[in-house]
């Protein structure tokens, strides 16, 4: 891991490996149905902290992601920029949920914020291990929102 890509999803600051990301769109642009079938849109923010999104941001960004699994789309609030990598992580400490400790096992600290290190790896087996929808938005639901401004809800 050479480089580190920061983004913010709800109340998480997040590092996603920059290398394990094939593309970046806007979620405006995020529109084949084809592609939501091949693997759903994940909001990390409502899915980490296992609830609905309510809102989708204007600035809203799709991470198209590789895993062990095959693609990922990631929904986030926004991408804040690429760093190159930390020299230290530290383990996650205990005041955070099971969740995310599961998906974000590491942290370090960037600019005095602390920064999740997602493991893109572990995202698809956990959720479907959990068997939870929440964060999973259909596209449906995204144009919906992006075209009327209405509220996203779990399918």
């Amino acid at each position: 891991m050479e480089k580190i890509c920061l983004v913010e999803a709800g109340k998480f600051t997040l590092g996603i490996d920059a290398a394990v990301i094939l593309s970046t769109r806007d979620a405006e642009s995020f529109r084949d149905g084809e592609l939501e079938e091949k693997f759903p849109l994940l909001h990390l923010g409502a899915f980490l902290g296992q609830q609905s999104l309510a809102v989708l941001k204007p600035e809203a960004v799709v991470l198209e992601v590789e895993n062990c699994a095959g693609l990922s789309a990631l929904l986030v609030d926004r991408v804040i920029g690429e760093i190159a990598a930390p020299d230290r992580f530290e383990p996650l400490p205990l005041l955070y949920p099971e969740l995310t400790a599961r998906c974000c096992p590491q942290l370090f600290i960037h600019q005095s914020q602390l920064v999740l290190q997602l493991d893109v790896q572990a995202l698809r087996p956990i959720r479907e291990k959990l068997q939870t929808t929440c964060g999973v938005v259909s596209l449906v639901d995204l144009s919906a929102q992006s075209n009327a401004g209405k509220k996203l809800l779990n399918p």
